[in-house]
């Protein structure tokens, strides 16, 4: 997985967790997967996010303490960062760390308690990457394949299988990875300003949160919010604070 800067990490945290005006939400691992599969990404279950998270293939946008503690396969080495995001137990973002191999599954099958199902946080905004992951671990076959015998049809399909660590490691290790993190960051934090032009409505809590989010979007820095998509350091709200 390619590392990218820890400002960018927790920028997206930040953004995608605990952001007061947020209009779409974050979701842990079998929400997400629920959520895919209405789009036709179809993964047979949650285990499988986790795997391709815990071997560095994919990037949550927040990981919870228990993710770090009871995931078997997981180094941690120089890989996490913890991150302030308002939860009653230590959150951590995901820099990034070299990937050696990807394991077999009957190497981690059953060994993820069902509690880590809800210790990873994703974002619907992550949707193109795993459009992409989950093309490489789809197994396509000539339509005539199955004229051709069992023998041959089981050859093909198990390079097809076989390749499948390959290419999730050169994706992985893809330098575009650390541009679509920058691209995240700036599509998080956009996100609740242009929401009520695109759906004619915004969602808040209370109504004196409703009067404060005007307030908020006029003090956004918007050529701030640019930088999001081209340097590592982000400033994106001057003089703006919120609780």
């Amino acid at each position: 997985m390619v590392r990218i800067s820890p400002d960018i990490a927790k920028q997206i945290a930040r953004e995608a967790i605990s952001e007061p005006y947020r209009q779409i939400d974050a979701l842990p691992t079998e929400k997400f997967r629920q959520w895919l599969r209405k789009r036709d990404i179809h993964f047979v279950n949650w285990q499988t996010l986790h795997v391709l998270w815990a071997t560095g293939i994919l990037r949550p946008v927040a990981v919870q303490n228990d993710a770090l503690t009871t995931t078997p396969i997981l180094d941690v080495n120089g890989r996490f960062e913890e991150v302030e995001l308002g939860w009653h137990e230590p959150a951590y973002v995901d820099l990034g760390s070299d990937i050696q191999t990807v394991p077999a599954r009957s190497a981690w099958q059953g060994k993820f308690d069902s509690a880590l199902r809800d210790s990873l946080w994703w974002h619907p905004f992550q949707l193109p990457q795993l459009l992409k992951v989950s093309t490489i671990l789809q197994s396509n076959t000539a339509i005539d394949m199955s004229l051709q015998g069992s023998a041959a049809y089981a050859k093909f399909a198990g390079e097809s299988v076989a390749s499948v660590p390959d290419r999730l490691m050169r994706f992985a290790q893809e330098e575009q990875n650390e541009s679509f993190q920058r691209l995240l960051a700036l599509l998080l934090a956009v996100e609740p300003l242009i929401h009520p032009s695109v759906y004619g409505s915004i969602t808040v809590t209370s109504d004196e949160m409703f009067e404060q989010y005007f307030e908020w979007r006029e003090s956004i820095d918007a050529a701030s919010l640019m930088q999001l998509g081209r340097v590592g350091k982000i400033t994106t709200r001057a003089g703006c604070r919120r609780s």
